[in-house]
């Protein structure tokens, strides 16, 4: 196999560029730029991570610390550039795995995630502003909550060997109950309802933003009518 299927196996759903002379043949949305002794040095030693750093910018959007990775997308803090209309927002980026690109039933699932998601305006649910492609990457503008999971919060306290405050818990309901409400009554332009089911309330997908506010996000796996293929219960 080439040194750059290799190395792309290796950087699997990264962001990535490589310091050095161009390789020939390795075209990429990432900019691969290592001469072939050093990708091969890389591989041998498995030290490929050490001489990579993620790229700046996805479009227009200049990327910052990865927030969160999963095995569809990775979530980075973003910018939008001066005179934008998102400027000024604090904003992350989701984007789908580069190998998934050419995937249509994971580009289709991504697509309406941020489809049903940039539709619904609710402090409860993490808002979305866009949903594009650049430079061959999918990806989805959103709400970027300054805070922690539930998932994190839960483990802190398993730590820390204290129990989850009866009244956090049940403001954690009140909240993520409120949120889905909205979600299962939410309607069409006609005032038909479309049957959303988020499907995928899980710690990870509750955000506690430090104003003690909490964001469902995640619609990845959401059910409706409003899909043009829908996914099965199991």
């Amino acid at each position: 196999r080439s040194l750059c299927s290799r190395l792309r196996d290796l950087l699997s759903g990264q962001i990535v560029r490589i310091k050095g002379p161009t390789v020939e043949g390795c075209k990429s949305s990432a900019n691969w730029t290592m001469d072939s002794e050093q990708i091969r040095s890389m591989l041998v030693s498995g030290r490929g991570f050490l001489m990579v750093e993620r790229t700046s910018t996805v479009g227009r959007f200049e990327l910052g610390e990865r927030i969160a990775a999963g095995g569809m997308a990775t979530v980075h803090a973003a910018e939008a550039p001066a005179g934008d209309r998102l400027n000024g927002f604090p904003l992350a980026l989701k984007i789908l795995h580069e190998h998934l690109a050419d995937e249509s039933d994971f580009v289709r699932m991504f697509l309406d995630e941020g489809k049903i998601a940039s539709r619904m305006a609710h402090p409860g649910i993490v808002r979305v502003y866009e949903v594009g492609e650049a430079d061959g990457r999918h990806y989805i503008a959103m709400e970027r909550v300054d805070g922690y999971n539930l998932a994190q919060v839960l483990t802190a306290h398993r730590a820390a060997n204290k129990r989850f405050p009866a009244a956090a818990v049940f403001g954690v309901l009140r909240q993520v109950l409120g949120a889905l409400a909205y979600v299962h009554g939410f309607s069409d332009k006609r005032g038909r309802n479309i049957g959303i089911v988020h499907r995928d309330i899980s710690p990870q997908n509750v955000l506690i933003g430090r104003d003690e506010k909490l964001r469902i996000a995640d619609f990845g796996i959401a059910r409706g009518g409003h899909r043009a293929e829908k996914t099965r219960t199991g």
